[in-house]
């Protein structure tokens, strides 16, 4: 079996005009390079709209992937919160998550890529994740590993966390499934690497750089116990 992994597609109509162009050439090399099943690991919007989702679901469905064994999905922070766009933004940004129902969120992201979840077990479908799936004898188990808010320890709602009723539910599927699996692949947005910061001068690589700073897993050393 061959995957594809990719991630932070960052789509956005408004503020990047050519990156759906960008996108659809990356999966379509995909499909081209024989991938039986495609992963994407999380903010495949940069600004949580819902127009930009849609149009997403219309490419999937263009290119024949718009369904639960040719493709996967976890959500980002960015598919929940949104990002920053102009300079102006970075002070208001924190408000405006703020704002954000997390829940009915995450919720509208299921429901934009629904197809892609009906061969999944859900184990819970007022949170959707983790969920899992067996494709060719993989085990593939998606979480959300996006914090909630907080104006104390996540201010730019970009840091990550496995909470402990997701990691109890992470470890049911794990002992349900994985002995009827050839292989586990354990899908999440957050990375477990402490990231470089870098920096070119311009505005974009500079809030790149504060998420990098503030993008943390925090719990991280229970889950790579659970792993081993």
């Amino acid at each position: 079996m061959r995957i594809a992994h990719l991630s932070d597609l960052h789509f956005t109509s408004f503020f990047k005009e050519n990156n759906l162009k960008s996108i659809k050439y990356l999966l379509k090399y995909a499909i081209n390079q024989n991938a039986d099943h495609i992963i994407i690991t999380g903010d495949l919007t940069d600004n949580a709209d819902r127009d930009d989702f849609i149009t997403l679901r219309r490419l999937f469905n263009e290119l024949g992937l718009l369904n639960g064994e040719r493709l996967s999905l976890v959500i980002g922070n960015h598919d929940i919160f949104g990002g920053v766009q102009t300079a102006e933004d970075i002070f208001s940004f924190p408000e405006r998550c703020r704002k954000v129902d997390y829940n009915r969120k995450v919720k509208e992201f299921y429901f934009h890529f629904k197809e892609t979840f009906e061969n999944a077990e859900i184990l819970d479908p007022e949170t959707v994740f983790p969920y899992a799936k067996i494709i060719d004898g993989i085990l593939l188990i998606g979480l959300n590993t996006n914090d909630l808010y907080s104006s104390a320890k996540n201010i730019f709602a970009s840091n990550g966390a496995v909470h402990l009723d997701q990691f109890n539910k992470t470890v049911k599927i794990l002992d349900s499934l994985a002995d009827n699996s050839r292989a586990k692949i354990i899908m999440l947005h957050h990375h477990f690497n402490k990231m470089e910061v870098t920096s070119n001068g311009t505005f974009g690589s500079f809030w790149q750089n504060i998420e990098k700073q503030t993008m943390k897993l925090r719990k991280k050393k229970r889950l790579f116990n659970v792993f081993q």
